[in-house]
């Protein structure tokens, strides 16, 4: 009677582990892994986040950026670049006062003309020799850095010559608004 007992507890226990295995299989399993299938999904939905939050914050950047230049471009272009007709001869004569006030003889000057490809600019260019000291030079170059006008040196030459004089060629240039730089603004 007892190994009958037995038998039966042991079915018994058999079955309730089996039903235990099915309800585990059934319903606890699929649970666990939907459970961690949807922490995985988080994770990679806040990892997808973070990724669009740093693409955003870059593209805000840049927007700033490109705003920022567009400002500036509009700012040079309205105050630091006139129009030809109005700035080329009082322009030539700062320049000309701008080296006879530090004591350089200027010679015999050279233009051309040209459009600037891209800008709405025009580039006057002024071949300008000049003789004096070096250092009267070297002043007039600091004078031309530190002018209101905005003229580029574009290239320089600087030779020396008997008594401790020095002639020097350079070539700069000047920009103007073109007339087509008119027409769009």
């Amino acid at each position: 009677m007892m190994s009958q007992l037995r038998k039966r507890l042991l079915i018994g226990l058999a079955a309730l582990l089996g039903l235990n295995a099915i309800g585990y299989l059934v319903f606890t399993l699929p649970r666990t892994l939907q459970q961690r299938n949807l922490d995985s999904r988080l994770r990679i939905a806040r990892e997808a986040v973070e990724r669009e939050r740093q693409k955003q914050a870059s593209l805000k950047a840049r927007y700033d950026l490109v705003s920022a230049n567009t400002r500036d471009a509009t700012e040079f272009y309205q105050r630091r670049i006139s129009a030809r007709a109005t700035a080329l001869v009082p322009l030539l004569r700062d320049l000309e006062a701008l080296a006879r006030g530090r004591g350089l003889r200027v010679g015999k000057q050279s233009f051309s003309y040209e459009p600037v490809k891209g800008a709405p600019l025009d580039r006057f260019q002024v071949n300008l020799p000049a003789q004096g000291t070096y250092r009267e030079l070297v002043e007039f170059v600091n004078d031309l850095e530190r002018s209101s006008q905005f003229v580029t040196l574009d290239e320089i030459a600087v030779r020396a010559r008997e008594g401790g004089e020095a002639e020097m060629k350079m070539v700069l240039s000047c920009y103007f608004r073109s007339a087509a730089g008119k027409q769009g603004t």
